[in-house]
C-alpha cells in the first residue's frame, strides 16, 4: 500500500476527497436545525451586503434587526460565510451544507500535505487524513451549519502551520488571526506551533521572544475587536450546569471529560449533543475511575517512548501534544462553557489523535511485513469502513430537529435545553400534548431560562391562553431581555385589544431594539387602525420592508398607505 501511494500523489487526494464527500453526501437534504434558525433563518442581517461592516460589530445570532446582532462569542467569519450563502443559495440548507462540506474536504487535504511534510511518511498523512474524512466524531462540526465556525477556523490554523514551515512569520500571524475570528479557539495554534519549534528545531531564544511578541500583537487586536467593536465580554454561562459549577467540581469533572472524548474517538457510540454532566466528589467512581484509567495510559505512553528511537518519538510527543493542547480551551478549568462535551469541540484536537494512531499503525505495518501486514490492512479498512457507516448513519438524525432532538433526549439527560428545543420542535409539528411536557420538565430543570418560558408561552398563545402566555413571555423579559418576547408581547395585547398599552410598551420596547421588524410592524399597524398620517406610519413600515423586505403584511399595509 504505501509503494501505491509513493508512485502517485493525485491517487491518495482523489480517494480522500471522494470518501470524505460520500459519506456526508446524505446530509445534504437536511432541513436547518438547532441554532440555525436564530443564526440563520430568522437573522435578518444575512440578507444584505449593506449589513457587511454590522457583522463585525456583533456576535452571530439574529437580535431582531440588522444592526443587532446578540451572542456571547465574537466570530464575525461567521455571520460573514451565511451572508456569502445566503446570496449564492437563498435560504436552502442543501446551498449551506455544500459550502460546508467542501471546507472540510479542503481540511482533509491540507491534512495530508502537512502531515506529510512533517513527518515525511505519505501513508502516514494518507491514513490520517482518511480518519479526520469519515470520523463520526466530525459530523457535529460538518452536518451541522451553525458549527461553520469550527471547519473555518481550523482551516485557518492550517494554513498558518504552512506559512510556520515556510519560515513565514507574518504569515503564520495573520493566518492566525483569521482563524480566531472564525472561532477564539484558533488560540490553540499558537502553543502547538509554540511545541513545535521546541521539539524539532529548537530556535535561539530571540526566537521565542518574537513569537512571544507576535502572539501578544494578533491576540491584542483580536480583544480590542471584541471588546471595543463587537463589545462583547467574556461572558460566563450562568444557567448551564458547568456554569453553575464550582472551580473544584470541574476539576472533579475534567478526568471523565478526557475519557468521553477519548472513547468517542474510539468508540463513537453513542453520539448526541447536549452532553452535560457533572462531577461533584472525588468519591465518584467518574472521577477517580476516569483518572486511573488517564494516568494508565500517562505511564503506557512514557513506556512506550522509551522503546522509540531520535525522530518517531519526537513525532509521537508532537501529536499527542496537538491533542492535548487541543483540548485545552474546552476543559472547561479556565472558563466554564455552555456543555460539558460537544462533539465539535473535538474537529481539531482529535487531528493530533489520527495522526498518533496513524504513524503507530504504519510503523507497525513495517515490522510485520508480509501476509500479516495485509491483515493488519484490512482490519484498518475495516475499522474506516465502520466510522464512515456510523457518519452516514449520524447524518441521517441530523434530518431535522424532531429526528435530531428525538434521538438524542435518549442519551442526553437531565438537559434543560434541550428539553426545551424539543417541546419546540414538537409544538411545531403540532405535538402539543408532548411539547407540554418537555416545556414543564426543561422549566424543572431549569426555571430562569427566558428561551424556555418565551417558547412555552408560544405554546400557550397558540391555545388561545393569552394571559398565562402574557406572564410567560414578560417573565422571559425579565430573565433575558429576549427580544422575541418582546415581539410577543406586543402580539399578545395586540390580541387582547389592549391598544393603548401595546403601544406604550413598543415604543419602549424599540428603543431596545431599533430595527426589530415585527414590533415596527405592529406599531405601523397600530397607527393605521387609529388613522394615523401616512408620514406617521412610514418611519416604522420602512424599517420592516428594509430588515425584512418579504414580509407580506407589510407589503399589504404599504399597498394601503402608497408609496
Amino acid at each position: 500500500m504505501e509503494a501505491i501511494l509513493q508512485r502517485s500523489r493525485l491517487l491518495p487526494l482523489c480517494i480522500l476527497a471522494g470518501v470524505g464527500f460520500l459519506v456526508y453526501v446524505n446530509s445534504l437534504p437536511n432541513s436547518f436545525v438547532w441554532d440555525d434558525g436564530s443564526q440563520i433563518v430568522q437573522n435578518t442581517a444575512i440578507k444584505s451586503f449593506s449589513n457587511l461592516f454590522e457583522l463585525f460589530k456583533g456576535s452571530t445570532f439574529s437580535g431582531g434587526g440588522a444592526e443587532e446582532l446578540t451572542g456571547s462569542f465574537y466570530r464575525p467569519f461567521v455571520p460573514i460565510s451565511y451572508l456569502l450563502n445566503y446570496h449564492v443559495f437563498g435560504l436552502e440548507a442543501w446551498g449551506f451544507r455544500i459550502f460546508q462540506i467542501a471546507f472540510h474536504l479542503f481540511n482533509v487535504i491540507l491534512l495530508f500535505f502537512l502531515v506529510e511534510k512533517v513527518f515525511s511518511s505519505r501513508a502516514v498523512a494518507f491514513l490520517a487524513a482518511l480518519f479526520f474524512a469519515v470520523h463520526p466524531a466530525n459530523v457535529e462540526s460538518v452536518a451541522y451549519i451553525a458549527s461553520i465556525g469550527e471547519v473555518l477556523f481550523t482551516f485557518f490554523i492550517l494554513l498558518a502551520f504552512f506559512a510556520v514551515l515556510k519560515r513565514n512569520m507574518w504569515g503564520f500571524f495573520a493566518l492566525t488571526f483569521l482563524g480566531l475570528l472564525a472561532k477564539e479557539t484558533a488560540v490553540v495554534i499558537l502553543p502547538i506551533v509554540l511545541s513545535y519549534f521546541f521539539i524539532f528545531i529548537k530556535p535561539k531564544v530571540s526566537f521565542y521572544l518574537k513569537f512571544v511578541a507576535g502572539s501578544f500583537g494578533i491576540l491584542s487586536l483580536y480583544f480590542f475587536l471584541r471588546m471595543f467593536v463587537g463589545e462583547i465580554p467574556v461572558e460566563k454561562f450562568h444557567l448551564t450546569l458547568m456554569g453553575q459549577a464550582s472551580f473544584f467540581e470541574r476539576v472533579f469533572t475534567l478526568p471523565f471529560e478526557m475519557f468521553v472524548y477519548l472513547k468517542t474517538l474510539v468508540y463513537p457510540l453513542p453520539l448526541a449533543t447536549y452532553q452535560n454532566f457533572l462531577v461533584q466528589s472525588v468519591s465518584d467512581i467518574r472521577f477517580w475511575g476516569s483518572l486511573l484509567f488517564l494516568l494508565l495510559l500517562v505511564f503506557l505512553f512514557i513506556v512506550f517512548l522509551k522503546r522509540q528511537q531520535g525522530e518517531s518519538r519526537k513525532l509521537y510527543v508532537f501529536s499527542i501534544g496537538w491533542f492535548a493542547l487541543g483540548l485545552a480551551p474546552v476543559s472547561n478549568l479556565a472558563l466554564a462553557l455552555d456543555m460539558t462535551v460537544a462533539e465539535r469541540w473535538l474537529y481539531f484536537p482529535a487531528i493530533g489523535f489520527y495522526v498518533f494512531l496513524s504513524l503507530f499503525i504504519v510503523q507497525v505495518a513495517r515490522v510485520l511485513g508480509g501476509a500479516k501486514q495485509k491483515v493488519l490492512i484490512v482490519c484498518v479498512a475495516g475499522i474506516l469502513l465502520l466510522f464512515s457507516a456510523r457518519t452516514i448513519a449520524r447524518n441521517f438524525d441530523w434530518r431535522n430537529n424532531i429526528s435530531l432532538y428525538g434521538r438524542d433526549i435518549q442519551y442526553s439527560k437531565n438537559s434543560f435545553e434541550l428539553e426545551n428545543n424539543y417541546g419546540k420542535a414538537l409544538y411545531l409539528a403540532g405535538e402539543t400534548k408532548e411539547a407540554e411536557l418537555h416545556f414543564q420538565k426543561a422549566l424543572a430543570l431549569q426555571p430562569n431560562s427566558p428561551h424556555v418560558h418565551n417558547n412555552f408561552g408560544t405554546m400557550l398563545f397558540e391555545e388561545g391562553n393569552y394571559e398565562q402566555a402574557e406572564a410567560e413571555f414578560r417573565k422571559a423579559i425579565e430573565l433575558g431581555d429576549l427580544y422575541p418576547a418582546y415581539e410577543n408581547v406586543a402580539v399578545v395585547l395586540f390580541e387582547r385589544g389592549k391598544l393603548g398599552e401595546a403601544e406604550i410598551f413598543i415604543t419602549a420596547a424599540l428603543l431596545k431594539f431599533p430595527n426589530n421588524p415585527k414590533l415596527n410592524l405592529i406599531l405601523a399597524v397600530l397607527y393605521y387602525n387609529e388613522g394615523k398620517s401616512r408620514e406617521e406610519i412610514i418611519p416604522f413600515l420602512s424599517k420592516t420592508l428594509k430588515n425584512d423586505p418579504t414580509n407580506e403584511d407589510a407589503k399589504k399595509l404599504q399597498s394601503l398607505i402608497g408609496p
